[in-house]
């Protein structure tokens, strides 16, 4: 059978879309209709597939965080630096970039810090932290920011100040 019924009979009639489906299964043998899955502008269509997907936010589940149909499992990791210059705080994966969804961070002391990927470049301006102060970024689904591919997470720190706390990321091929 051939894709595509026409509704009216004759040359000039309007057409449907369907498919003549082939595979085992309890359509075997019959045409099925075929519905606006896609996207596009009107009178466009796009079918979506691997290299033009179906426009879709990423979305929080109870265990992870989906892109792009790949579930993302959030990882945790802890803040406990006190020397200045980079301090790593979440090593490089390889082929992966390490996506920061939130974090927190304190100081004991004044000191400004700023998050890098490996050893640079920088990706955030500085922080300021006061003596005792802190600050939490919140969550944001989509991440604050990330590192360069197999690049380790690194906290720059301006003195040697202890400055603790925790984030939350994912790794995004």
């Amino acid at each position: 059978m051939t894709d595509g019924t026409r509704l009216n009979l004759g040359t000039d009639g309007d057409m449907a879309a369907t498919d003549d489906i082939s595979d085992a299964g309890v359509a075997n043998g019959h045409k099925v209709q075929r519905v606006k899955a896609g996207w596009g502008t009107d009178g466009g269509y796009k079918d979506p597939n691997h290299t033009t997907p179906l426009p879709v936010d990423a979305y929080s589940e109870v265990t992870g965080l989906s892109a792009g149909g790949v579930l993302l499992v959030p990882k945790f990791a802890v803040i406990q630096v006190n020397t200045s210059g980079n301090n790593t705080i979440v090593s490089g994966v390889t082929d992966k970039k390490i996506r920061v969804l939130s974090y927190v961070i304190s100081a004991s002391g004044a000191v400004n810090v700023k998050w890098v990927s490996g050893t640079t470049p920088d990706k955030s301006g500085l922080l300021y932290i006061s003596q005792t102060g802190g600050f939490v970024s919140g969550y944001c689904s989509v991440g604050h920011l990330e590192t360069a591919a197999s690049a380790d997470l690194t906290l720059n720190l301006s003195a040697n100040v202890a400055v603790g706390g925790h984030l939350t990321y994912v790794e995004i091929p």
